[in-house]
Order: structure tokens, then C-alpha cells, then sequence
């Protein structure tokens, strides 16, 4: 089943079941040059996956899982801008989310949402996924500390998350292309939460590895140091 639906200036697409919502969009990218902006949702995903290809645990109708298709090309700090519009739109709903280097959104620790972005003819194609109305029961099979918005204590429905979401992106993204990462650099410093000297987690080559932040550069390259050796990170 599918519906179609227009928020301000982004088409949007509604599916009761999709291999993934990345995947749809890109098998149909041909037919969608004269369309700027393009959401697809789905109640379930049959083949949804992260950053690292990795699968997204997500029971029918409890997450919001959706694909942006954005008119602009990819860069390393579509992804970063991107995790800043879904902390914002979780903050607007009264969440306190904290991001976990590059793209991940934390509650209290533990992972609510994440979203990866891909290149797709030269376009951003921004997938996310949210934990919205999953139970403790839901969250079990996740092989890291999860949560969802109903476990934090409130009830807010998929479309609550959505219809902001989608316009917080838009007005992200285009702001973006337009003045560059530096206009959301205090911001994104904040909801990091590291200060230089710290030491954390991150993936690197393929490991994970122990780093000491020195600082994100304005243009959003994560400086770190590993191994004692200085580091250059997009």
C-alpha cells in the first residue's frame, strides 16, 4: 500500500512494507530528477540497514523509518548536519539527546536513533531510524545499550517525530549548501559533549579504537589523537 502526501516543499511517499526505504528511492532515482525533495516511510522494513551495513531491529509500526532524498551532493557533513536536525526535532518534543560521534542519537546513554547517508547521482540520501514506540521486550535483540522514546517515559506517535523531522532537514540541508558547516559547529560541539583530552570510542580502519578529542574543526573534521598519532577524521 501506498500513499502520497506533500509537506511544504518535499513530496512524501507512505509504505505499509518496504525492503528498505533507502533501497526504494534508489532503484527509482531515474524517474526523480524533477523532484527536489523526496521522503519515503515505512511501517516495516524487510532489509533496513546502518552505517555500516548492519541491520536496524525494527518491529512493524513501532519506529519511524524513513529516506530523504535531498537535491544536493553528499559531503562528510550532510551526515553530521543531518544528526542535528533529528536532536533538534527530539529536543522540540522534550527529549535532552546527545550525539555520539559521527551521527548517532543518544537518550541517557543509550542509542534512540541513528541514520547514514549515501550518494545516489550525485543527490544526499539521508536514511534514518528511529525507536519510538518499542518496548523494553522490542529493544532486547539490540546488541547495544537502546532505548525508545515510549521507554524515556513519553508517548509520541511516529507522524509527532516525522512532520517536524522533515522540515527541520529541509531547512538544515539547504542551509548547508548555502553557508557551510561552520553555521552549525557551536551547536553540534554541544549535543557532542567533549571537551579536548577526552577519551572515547570510535571506529577507525575498521576497528574500534581509543581516541583523545582535540577539537572538531569548523568545516567538521573530527581531529583526534590514536595510537599517539594525530588524526584527521571526516
Amino acid at each position: 500500500m501506498k500513499k502520497k502526501a506533500m509537506l511544504h516543499g518535499m513530496k512524501c511517499i507512505e509504505l505499509s512494507e518496504t525492503t528498505s526505504t533507502q533501497t526504494y528511492l534508489k532503484n527509482r532515482i531515474d524517474s526523480l530528477q524533477d523532484t527536489p525533495w523526496i521522503a519515503v516511510s515505512a511501517s516495516q522494513q524487510t532489509g533496513g540497514y546502518g552505517r555500516r551495513k548492519t541491520g536496524w531491529v525494527a518491529p512493524p509500526g513501532k519506529g519511524l523509518l524513513l529516506s530523504v532524498l535531498s537535491p544536493f551532493p553528499p559531503s562528510p557533513q550532510t551526515a553530521l548536519v543531518a544528526s542535528l536536525s533529528l536532536a533538534t526535532t527530539l529536543h522540540s518534543l522534550g527529549f535532552t539527546p546527545t550525539i555520539k560521534w559521527p551521527n548517532d542519537i543518544l537518550l541517557r546513554g543509550k542509542k534512540v536513533a541513528g541514520l547514514l547517508v549515501e550518494g545516489c547521482s550525485n543527490r544526499s540520501l539521508v536514511g534514518i531510524g528511529v525507536n519510538v514506540l518499542h518496548t523494553e521486550k522490542d529493544l532486547q535483540p539490540v546488541d547495544q545499550p537502546a532505548t525508545s522514546l515510549l521507554a524515556e517515559g513519553k508517548t509520541v506517535s511516529i507522524l509527532d517525530v516525522r512532520t517536524p523531522l522533515l522540515s527541520q532537514l529541509e531547512e538544515d540541508l539547504t542551509l548547508l549548501e548555502s553557508q557551510g558547516f561552520s553555521h552549525f559547529h557551536e551547536t553540534y560541539m554541544e549535543l557532542l559533549g567533549l571537551s579536548a583530552g577526552d577519551s572515547f570510542q570510535l571506529r577507525y580502519s575498521g576497528e574500534i579504537k581509543t581516541a583523545l578529542f582535540h577539537t572538531l574543526t569548523p568545516e567538521g573534521y573530527l581531529i583526534v589523537d590514536i595510537d599517539g598519532e594525530r588524526k584527521r577524521i571526516a
